[in-house]
């Protein structure tokens, strides 16, 4: 017996509605990066001024005055940079992270741990607002220069740990693209007129291997410092109300002609 075509474009609908109910709704909506906006006072020491006592920008340390430190209370991972707290310049909040130049044997990378959070086979999309700045060139530069990148570590299944660099995308149209050694670069701001923009990167999540996973907003070992704010980790894609509403239209649709 054929089949009416309606009753297969249907079927279709509704395969996409079931789709939609089993996806997880913690990881399909949910901001998983938590604290992203660096607001958290847990870590905090505000004792120094960080380009002048003038500018009323003050910098929190790690314990111990550590360059490596973790914060426990949402396992937010940083190195080598300043907390920097500063409501006129920060993107949201008080709050920032200033990551400086690079300098062996130290990484540039502020990050975050996953204990069986991500999931295997999902897309994720990563996305933080960032200025290039050097605490060094305060007042800007155009001869230099910040890339920033993305990175994703996981352990294999024997154990061993790996780092892979993102491709990422920027708002100014823009692309970084690691398999062929393409970076995106942004000249050194002005501590007095930053101009925040937004890096994205998307990946599938790797087996966790009963192991963590990390993400890591980062720039390249030949950059000049950056300032970084408001990231977000989510899975994607999300169904917008808009698809849902189109989709039950169609349904509406298909329903009607069969009467």
């Amino acid at each position: 017996m054929k089949v009416p075509a309606s009753r297969i474009f249907a079927s279709a609908i509704c395969a996409i509605f079931l789709s939609l109910a089993t996806l997880n709704p913690s990881t399909a909506r949910a901001d998983l990066w938590e604290d992203g906006g660096f607001e958290s006072d847990f870590g905090w020491n505000p004792v120094d001024s960080f380009v002048g006592a003038a500018n009323s920008a003050t910098e929190g340390a790690a314990p111990n005055q550590a360059t490596f430190f973790t914060l426990i209370h949402d396992d937010l991972i940083t190195e080598s940079g300043k907390w920097v707290e500063d409501s006129s310049r920060a993107y949201e909040g008080d709050r920032m992270f200033w990551l400086r130049p690079y300098d062996d044997p130290d990484t540039i990378c502020v990050g975050h741990r996953f204990n069986n959070v991500l999931q295997e086979g999902i897309t994720y999309e990563l996305s933080y607002k960032f200025a290039a700045f050097d605490e060094n060139n305060s007042g800007g530069s155009s001869t230099l220069t910040t890339k920033p990148v993305a990175e994703l570590s996981s352990f294999d299944t024997a154990g061993n740990f790996g780092t892979t660099e993102l491709a990422m995308s920027f708002d100014d149209g823009t692309v970084t693209n690691p398999n062929t050694n393409t970076f995106s670069e942004f000249p050194v701001q002005d501590w007095n007129n930053l101009t925040w923009m937004t890096a994205t990167a998307t990946f599938v999540a790797p087996p966790s291997n009963g192991q963590a996973i990390y993400v890591w907003a980062s720039m390249t070992n030949d950059s000049n410092g950056m300032l970084i704010d408001g990231i977000t980790l989510r899975a994607v894609p999300e169904p917008t109300a808009g698809f849902i509403v189109a989709a039950m239209g169609m349904l509406t649709l298909v329903s009607r002609r069969r009467k």
